[in-house]
């Protein structure tokens, strides 16, 4: 019998948040589950991009592998393809039509809406849910979108997972210095382009600072961001930094506007605090309402004046703290993990190949 063989293609390489996290780390369980050979082709390279050299490998790897996806789809039999946010042509998708190739399309953000530098992905969306076996999105409002394009029996909600086998609260939390037993550390994550949701909040930091001791731990933030008079410790994305200072983390939040493209995040930074046992702060915006419950696992922020109370709250209670976060962690284990969420990609993927 033919061992079934796997394409994964996605939008970025590992540094990719997505390509990584819903796409690239379940090729070990995909291959563990299927006894399956995977493939995985990104569009684009890791690495430095600037100077020439940067730039000049960026061009050459792009286009190689494009090629080289081009070649495996020509020339290779493949029982399924999996697409993670990546845009195939009309070349690409008639190849896989008429070669009957089961496709699963993949996205988590609200991909269809204009942007300057990325016209036409709304046809472009359109014709990926459209063209693919399965449709599966990270949130309700990716969901209500692909149903009311007529995409609604073969579209299914799975959240986009964290390693609750990794992220996981410290055995026990480090003895802070005795000068800093009263530092509340808010923690966040994101990533040069979202750094904006951290400056909407900025005036509540600076507030906050002068009735109590914070410490504003941010990772992937752009270069150039300050918050005067607020202790700023700014560090580099990585998934090492990430683990290690999660640990470091009193408060995880995730402060978003109220726009179309916030509405539809997935809400992957709450997961992450929840699973290394942090209460959560979050605007209540689209799938946070729904991830959040308020005054259980952590609040909901409607206004400015919400963040000042609900952080000095917290400051105030650590007991309140640990419970919040017991019960975020027990969210996560059960609703948000690797172990939960393989399962649900399963089951989409034997409607397709068994």
């Amino acid at each position: 019998m033919r061992k079934k063989s796997f394409l994964l293609v996605t939008y970025g390489n590992y540094s990719h948040a997505s390509s990584r996290i819903r796409a690239v780390n379940y090729i070990p369980l995909l291959k563990k589950e299927y006894d399956c050979s995977v493939t995985w082709i990104p569009r684009v390279s890791d690495g430095i991009r600037s100077g020439v050299y940067g730039r000049l490998r960026f061009f050459f790897l792009k286009r190689y592998y494009f090629l080289k996806l081009a070649y495996c789809l020509i020339f290779y039999k493949w029982d399924l393809v999996f697409v993670q946010r990546f845009f195939m042509n009309g070349l690409f998708l008639d190849i896989l039509r008429k070669k009957k190739i089961k496709m699963i399309y993949d996205f988590d953000d609200a991909i269809y809406l204009p942007k300057s530098s990325q016209k036409g992905n709304y046809e472009k969306t359109i014709t990926m849910i459209n063209s693919a076996d399965h449709v599966i999105v990270s949130s309700p409002s990716l969901l209500a979108f692909c149903k009311d394009q007529g995409v609604i029996s073969n579209v299914d909600l799975i959240t986009t997972p964290v390693d609750t086998r990794i992220i996981k609260p410290p055995d026990k939390r480090e003895e802070k210095d005795t000068r800093e037993r009263d530092l509340l550390t808010i923690g966040w994550i994101g990533s040069p382009w979202t750094t904006k949701y951290l400056l909407d909040v900025s005036d509540v930091f600076r507030k906050l600072s002068k009735v109590i001791n914070i410490r504003l731990l941010a990772l992937g933030t752009h270069g150039d961001f300050e918050i005067k008079g607020v202790r700023l410790d700014k560090i580099q994305w990585s998934v090492e930094n990430e683990i290690h200072y999660l640990r470091e983390m009193d408060i995880g939040i995730m402060p978003l506007s109220k726009d179309k493209w916030a509405e539809a995040k997935g809400g992957y930074k709450l997961f992450l605090y929840m699973a290394a046992g942090l209460p959560v702060l979050a605007s209540s915006v689209g799938f946070n309402n729904q991830i959040v419950q308020h005054g259980v696992n952590g609040y909901l922020c409607n206004k400015q004046q919400d963040w000042y109370d609900y952080l000095k709250k917290l400051h105030e209670d650590a007991t309140l703290r640990l419970r919040m976060g017991m019960a975020g962690r027990s969210e996560a284990e059960k609703k948000f993990s690797y172990k939960i969420n393989s399962q649900k990609l399963y089951s989409v993927i034997d409607q397709l190949i068994l």
